[in-house]
């Protein structure tokens, strides 16, 4: 499977440079997310995560009011273009050791996803090879008694 299908009707919620970490926070929050993506115009510049927050403004005592995204997040983004399998997206986010992924089509962004949803389309994949293999070792095909 490739990425594009699972990013298909994906709402992202992104950050801008100018907002400041409170705005964002509350934002992450609303929407029960745990990293965004931050954008400049519609260009991909970085990615904000709790990891960010805690270790960029929260260890350093700033203030999440006067803090502007872009000087908390994490500026080496790796992103994965649309065209890529759920696997090829696996194995850069285990490479890397991330939890979120964005997804390009060159500069601009088109989905943000998650270990958890590549791991669930693995996980779904995997049960469907094991219900198909099931069903093949245990079929019984029909009887008929020619007279």
């Amino acid at each position: 499977m490739y990425v594009d299908k699972l990013i298909e009707n994906q709402q992202i919620c992104c950050a801008h440079v100018g907002q400041t970490v409170q705005e964002v926070v509350e934002e992450m929050v609303r929407n029960e997310i745990g990293a965004v993506p931050v954008l400049e115009g519609d260009r991909l510049v970085g990615i904000f995560s709790e990891r960010d927050l805690l270790t960029r403004v929260v260890s350093r005592r700033l203030n999440p009011t006067q803090t502007r995204v872009e000087e908390a997040m994490t500026r080496e983004v790796i992103a994965a273009p649309v065209h890529c399998s759920v696997a090829e997206c696996l194995a850069l986010i285990q490479k890397f050791r991330m939890r979120h992924l964005p997804i390009v089509d060159g500069h601009k962004l088109k989905g943000f996803i998650s270990v958890r949803d590549l791991l669930n389309v693995e996980i779904e994949d995997k049960e469907y090879q094991i219900r198909v293999l099931n069903e093949y070792i245990h079929y019984i095909p029909p009887y008929s008694v020619e007279s």
